[in-house]
């Protein structure tokens, strides 16, 4: 078992044990398809556009009859998007064309209809005209046979339509990976306004943060009744959900006190991979597998809960679903103040991004603690609409930030 890891070599332990990992195959209708991870590559059957055509409403002309400062034509005809093609233009023709419409024969350039005067038989048109103007090439966007979509790709609503400018009503597509959740704390409630708290208990927060991020990330989740902190709850909870699930992802129980059950029942029950990683927050997660069923367990608190799940479940969870993860996008920024840096751990704080002037700069949250989930809406920042927030990336060592420094910045929008 490996301990206190670096993320690096966390996530190559995930990669290195989730390399074989693959779900079946399935059939989707293209209208069911949103979210959902391409099993193989999909190519073009025909070439984009499929044929020549106008990109504006306008007029069909031979580039070398338009030399000179004005040139009228005769208007031969007209050409509709989604007619067949039965017009031919010669050198000193032309013929209306709509936008979509396939270029005529013998034209091969389009001038907008604004800068054309027009009688009933005549164009008078301004000024030379650039040989292909305004016109879409057939092919332009793909070649026939060219991969429009690659295995691995998760499909958004751009993807989607491409899809289905090809015809496509049906993709092959990854089967969704099932996920039990499970949460242990004898101070856990389920959510509801009718329960009136007592003692030191809380509303369970990490099922549904943990609910939300899956269901975005394209899995078929289940959720399991909290447990208490009593090893013989958990370990058959954990079996239960080994017999069902191709992942299993627990929150609270990881760390090292009197009732963290968690590591020594993963390891009675299969095998632990590794436990701790030098990360802020989020260090007591933990990677193993029950009955041969990856499991993530992760820390109690709901933002290490968040900052383990983006870091090292959804890398897990893409590897399940045939993808091969992506770094986050890090933009340098400026500090707007100093920070001092008092850990070796590489940290992830929760900060703000805002407009200062002409240069942009990055507030951290006040109140980093784990328990907080108003950091991760911005804390004092939360209600600046020209507020982004997001995480800065603080390297291992302990080392002090001067105002002006810049850090990486990842903003939630692109996590959450």
């Amino acid at each position: 078992m490996l301990q206190r890891i670096s993320l690096d070599e966390a996530l190559a332990c995930i990669a290195l044990h989730l390399a074989a990992a693959r779900k079946p195959v399935e059939r989707v209708a293209l209208e069911h398809s949103l979210g959902r991870v391409m099993a193989e590559a999909l190519r073009a059957p025909f070439a984009l556009p499929r044929f020549s055509n106008s990109a504006v409403d306008g007029f069909a002309v031979c580039a070398e009859s338009l030399r000179g400062d004005e040139t009228t034509l005769q208007l031969v005809g007209k050409q509709f998007a989604g007619a067949a093609n039965t017009v031919f233009v010669a050198p000193g023709q032309c013929a209306a064309i709509s936008t979509g419409a396939a270029i005529p024969s013998g034209a091969d350039s389009v001038v907008m209809w604004e800068d054309c005067t027009r009688t009933d038989s005549q164009v008078r048109i301004q000024g030379a005209v650039q040989r292909g103007q305004w016109v879409r090439y057939a092919g332009e966007e793909y070649a026939q046979n060219d991969v429009v979509l690659h295995a691995g790709d998760r499909l958004d609503a751009a993807r989607v339509a491409l899809a289905a400018s090809f015809g496509s009503t049906m993709l092959r597509c990854v089967a969704k990976p099932r996920v039990v959740v499970l949460a242990s704390g004898d101070e856990l409630v389920t959510p509801s306004h009718e329960h009136v708290l007592q003692g030191s208990q809380i509303f369970d927060a990490n099922r549904p943060l943990l609910t939300a991020l899956l269901a975005q990330d394209g899995a078929d989740v289940f959720v399991h009744p909290l447990l208490p902190d009593q090893e013989g709850a958990i370990e058959s909870a954990l079996l239960q959900a080994a017999s069902r699930a191709d992942l299993i992802i627990t929150t609270g129980g990881a760390s090292a006190g009197a009732a963290d059950f968690m590591p020594r029942i993963i390891q009675k029950l299969g095998t632990v991979h590794f436990w701790r990683v030098r990360i802020k927050p989020g260090m007591p997660a933990l990677f193993g597998e029950v009955s041969g069923v990856p499991i993530l367990a992760l820390p109690g608190n709901p933002v290490s809960v968040l900052s383990t799940y983006l870091l090292l479940a959804r890398p897990a969870l893409m590897r399940l679903s045939g993808q091969e993860p992506k770094p986050w996008l890090q933009l340098p920024v400026p500090l707007a103040h100093g920070h001092q840096k008092q850990h070796m751990r590489r940290e992830f704080a929760r900060a703000a991004l805002r407009l200062g002037g002409d240069t942009v700069q990055a507030h951290l949250v006040e109140g980093q603690g784990s328990h907080r989930l108003s950091s991760l809406l911005g804390g004092q920042w939360q209600n600046q609409r020209d507020a982004h927030i997001g995480f800065l990336d603080l390297p291992e060592g302990v080392r002090s930030y001067e105002p002006g420094e810049r850090v990486m910045f990842t903003p939630f929008a692109g996590l959450l």
